[in-house]
């Protein structure tokens, strides 16, 4: 798995991104998310433009590939705030290792089958978002300081209450 760094490194290298920037000097990095599971994965890392409200992601693969610009999920009237790369010293593999530990301590009927990542920052703070989807129909969420690893949050919460069923027409 390549760390966050890597992967924006490569991103900010990239002739895609150059050109992307140079057109889009006022955006901002804003997250970067990855999925762990049995299948290799990319970084999609996104970039914020505080003009449009909208969000530019860059698929980080073999090859570099520029998404459409995407609505904000934001509460409203909440900033999106940039990630300071200098205040990461805890990488993803580490966010997800402490994560894993406390899961097989204090959750361990909780069986992860899938694994989300989300660096952000919330309230001046960068924050590793780990999201353990289970093999019970739960999430078990982990905030994590990007800064020293201290974890802010862990919250386990049913799939099923996330939303309501709706029933469909049958015909």
């Amino acid at each position: 798995m390549k760390s966050f760094k890597e992967a924006l490194k490569t991103l900010r290298c990239s002739k895609t991104f150059k050109e992307w920037a140079k057109k889009n000097k006022s955006c901002y990095l804003s997250y970067g998310f990855y999925v762990i599971d049995k299948t290799d994965t990319n970084w999609k890392i996104g970039y914020y433009d505080g003009k449009k409200d909208k969000i530019t992601s860059f698929d980080i693969g073999n090859e570099i590939r520029v998404e459409p610009d995407e609505e904000v999920l934001k509460e409203e009237r909440k900033k999106v705030e940039e990630i300071n790369t200098k205040e990461i010293k805890f990488d993803l593999a580490e966010a997800v290792s402490l994560a894993n530990s406390i899961q097989k301590e204090e959750y361990v009927m909780e069986n992860p089958i899938k694994v989300l990542a989300i660096l952000q920052n919330q309230e001046s703070n960068n924050i590793w978002n780990i999201t353990f989807l289970t093999q019970n129909f739960n999430t078990l969420n982990f905030k994590i300081k990007a800064d020293t690893g201290r974890i802010l949050d862990k919250k386990l919460t049913g799939l099923m209450s996330l939303g309501t069923m709706v029933k469909g027409n049958r015909e």
